[in-house]
């Protein structure tokens, strides 16, 4: 009997409601755990509603990580895949969404609360403004539509099911 080398994640909202500093770092460790014994694939199942960006990024470039080190990274959405999740699941090799699952897409946003600075307030909209050109760039490659198809869909104001 072969035995399949491979770990299963999953990333889930929990009771964080979202994907954050510690969901990266939970699966940084087991991404090193996968690299260190040599696996040959790693499934993230995900159920998640999204979060924050810059934690998002930093799960893809280690899933780049895990490829580098040629293991093999499924993508599994059972339930939503929303938001920054979508982002993560298009970082992997290969794409799995159940039946019943769905996928919710949308630009980078901001908020802020209370006294608005003009300066600070541009600059915000300048990272915004660069975070949706590489997005787009990366769904572009990722998948069959051009960069223009995904520059409208990421700069809309609107949240698409897909």
């Amino acid at each position: 009997m072969v035995r399949t080398r491979e770990l299963n994640i999953l990333i889930s909202d929990g009771t964080d409601n979202c994907i954050n500093q510690e969901t990266f770092m939970d699966l940084r460790i087991k991404f090193h755990y996968a690299i260190r014994k040599k696996l040959k694939t790693v499934i993230l199942t995900i159920n998640s509603s999204g979060g924050d960006v810059f934690s998002g990024i930093a799960i893809i470039d280690s899933i780049r990580e895990l490829q580098f080190n040629n293991i093999h990274v499924v993508g599994k959405v059972v339930g939503l895949a929303a938001s920054m999740s979508v982002f993560i699941l298009q970082a992997c090799d290969e794409r799995i969404i159940g039946q019943n699952s769905w996928l919710m897409l949308h630009g980078p946003t901001h908020s802020s609360i209370g006294d608005v600075d003009i300066q600070e307030t541009t600059v915000e909209l300048d990272l915004l403004k660069k975070l949706a050109e590489q997005f787009s760039e990366f769904m572009s490659s990722k998948t069959h539509k051009e960069l223009e198809y995904w520059k409208n869909k990421l700069t809309s104001k609107c949240y698409e099911f897909i």
